[in-house]
């Protein structure tokens, strides 16, 4: 199952405001052809991608030629796709789709896109991850809590090293010391959480939590960190909306078409072979935010209705 959030305010037609940048015009240099891999997969998942598609469409003004793939799609099939559309640039979405071209024989220029995290051991030339950007994190956590001074996240460096190499420089640039800890499976996990709780200091720090089950699960980790943080009044903060649901403070999480959108202008740049597109594995820029406002009453975090109409979704949810 994809381990993605389908946002229904989405669904439904709602716009969500965009915060970071807005989309470019642009065009493909050359008019340039573009195909598109993504997994075979029903609804609601299937809405995601759509979404995705329609935001690369969006950007570079024409419709790419798409190839659905399953479990039974071989290298070669792949192959012969490619030589016989023809297509100058390739975009994959998705684990499984980033995966299946890693070994065909075509050469063509290939930008990744709908990845929760790197693949294990894997490196990318090029592309955008769903994560959002560690800066909307830490300006949303200091506008909540000024206070905070250090934030603690444990993370696996085979998924998340390039986005904690990133996180460290943003963390830096508005006063905030990132404390990182690297694990490899959920004990790990545990007792370097159990450590930093036990830290009577902790008024400046919150802990910053990533999609990732290798170090976060909802069996063990986080219902021990919900527990234990609302006891001593902690801020927990996540990547994902699930996490907030259960009672975490906030997260940041992608819309779907703006992280199309930014695929599009990401294969813009490249086709026009600028200097300053930077390689392997990027953040969404255009990220949603949920809150759960239970959790903040807790925290002694009053909001008022024009702040809590920067969040797009509000958890509790009414009946």
């Amino acid at each position: 199952m994809l381990n993605l959030f389908i946002n229904r305010k989405t669904i439904i037609g709602f716009l969500l405001v965009m915060e970071s940048c807005s989309v470019v015009a642009g065009a493909l240099a050359d008019h340039a052809r573009v195909g598109v891999i993504r997994p075979e997969v029903r609804k609601p998942y299937k809405i995601i991608f759509d979404d995705i598609n329609n935001g690369l469409i969006d950007a570079i003004g024409n419709t790419p030629i798409q190839l659905y793939i399953n479990a039974k799609t071989k290298r070669i099939d792949i192959d012969n796709w490619v030589k016989s559309t023809g297509i100058d640039y390739l975009v994959t979405l998705g684990q499984a789709s980033t995966k299946s071209v890693k070994d065909i024989s075509v050469s063509v220029t290939t930008v990744s896109g709908a990845l929760v995290s790197l693949p294990d051991q894997s490196k990318i030339a090029q592309g955008v991850a769903l994560t959002p950007r560690p800066i909307d994190l830490f300006r949303n956590l200091k506008r909540l809590q000024m206070k905070i001074k250090r934030v603690a996240v444990v993370y696996n460096p085979n998924k998340y090293q390039w986005l904690i190499d990133l996180a460290e420089v943003h963390a830096s640039s508005i006063g905030i010391e990132l404390q990182a800890y690297q694990a490899s499976d959920i004990k790990e996990s545990v007792n370097i959480h159990t450590r930093l709780l036990s830290n009577n200091n902790s008024d400046s720090l919150a802990i910053w939590l990533l999609q990732d089950r290798s170090t976060v699960d909802n069996k063990v980790v986080l219902p021990f960190l919900l527990e234990k943080t609302w006891h001593k009044s902690m801020i927990i903060f996540s990547n994902s909306i699930a996490h907030v649901k259960k009672g975490v403070l906030f997260c940041m999480y992608p819309n779907n078409r703006k992280h199309g959108q930014q695929l599009g202008e990401l294969l813009i740049d490249i086709s026009h072979s600028r200097a300053d597109v930077d390689p392997g594995l990027k953040p969404t820029f255009n990220s949603s935010a949920a809150i759960n406002t239970r959790t903040a009453e807790h925290l002694g975090i009053k909001l008022t209705n024009s702040e809590l109409q920067d969040f797009d979704v509000i958890f509790p949810m009414p009946n």
